[in-house]
């Protein structure tokens, strides 16, 4: 940058030189005492110097259009980089969305576990909901628009935020109707826990790639993969996690 810089600086002042001897001559050919005819090929060289400094001038144009846009690709490099960054904060607002919703779900999880033997699907009542005090977490909508906006540079990321909003929207719409539900219904704890274990994920490898690093694996990390692990209490959800985590 500071190259072109000084190019533009050297065809700039080379012109303004030339413009300087233009109107120094022309001032010297109206004086009495001086008679100076200086021709090139019957054509006043002033009009040669004149055309040349047009040359000059457009390709000073040309110069400082590319100059503004690698100054504008710099400018959307920096703040996408900028962006990419921060977005570690809202990620971070998520993460703890996740373990709260999945906090709520383990306490449900235990009270059933200690009413009933546990099994992949389960019956579910009101009054184990209201038992287990299951509330469900606010969203954080501000970090997520946050998150949206900063990932919009990179399309891959930009995929992925995409796909977890949409995966959060499902889960949070399915734990409040779990509170609303008045009647016994059926449902799979250990396939909700799953989906959050696969979001939080997900969410994980985006925070390793705002964080620049390169060895994210997308691993659940703990204390939710201590958490789950406690909670599979039977050799059959043990396996089910155990495939889970494979194919994750």
């Amino acid at each position: 940058m500071r190259l072109l810089a000084w190019v533009i600086f050297a065809i700039a002042s080379g012109y303004i030189f030339w413009m300087m001897i233009i109107v120094g001559i022309v001032y010297l050919q109206l004086l009495d005492g001086y008679a100076l005819h200086v021709t090139f090929k019957n054509y006043p060289w002033v009009d040669y110097v004149s055309a040349f400094g047009t040359i000059l001038a457009a390709f000073g144009a040309v110069a400082a259009a590319l100059i503004a846009l690698f100054l504008e690709r710099v400018r959307s490099k920096r703040e996408a980089e900028a962006k990419r960054s921060m977005s570690s904060f809202y990620l971070s607002d998520i993460c703890l969305y996740l373990e709260a919703l999945f906090n709520a779900y383990q306490d449900l999880w235990v009270l059933a576990h200690d009413q009933r033997e546990p099994t992949l699907s389960c019956l579910v009542s009101h009054e184990l909901i209201r038992e287990a005090n299951f509330k469900v977490p606010d969203f954080p909508r501000d970090s997520a628009d946050k998150l949206a906006q900063a990932v919009v540079f990179y399309s891959v990321e930009q995929a992925k935020a995409v796909q977890i909003f949409r995966s959060i929207q499902s889960m949070h719409t399915r734990a409040s109707s779990m509170m609303m539900q008045t009647d016994d219904w059926g449902c799979s704890l250990l396939s909700d826990v799953e989906e959050i274990a696969s979001v939080y994920s997900s969410v994980c490898s985006l925070f390793d790639w705002a964080r620049r690093k390169k060895n994210g694996y997308g691993k659940v990390p703990y204390p939710l993969e201590s958490a789950l692990l406690n909670m599979g209490a039977n050799e059959q959800i043990q396996a089910a996690l155990a495939k889970f985590w494979n194919d994750t």
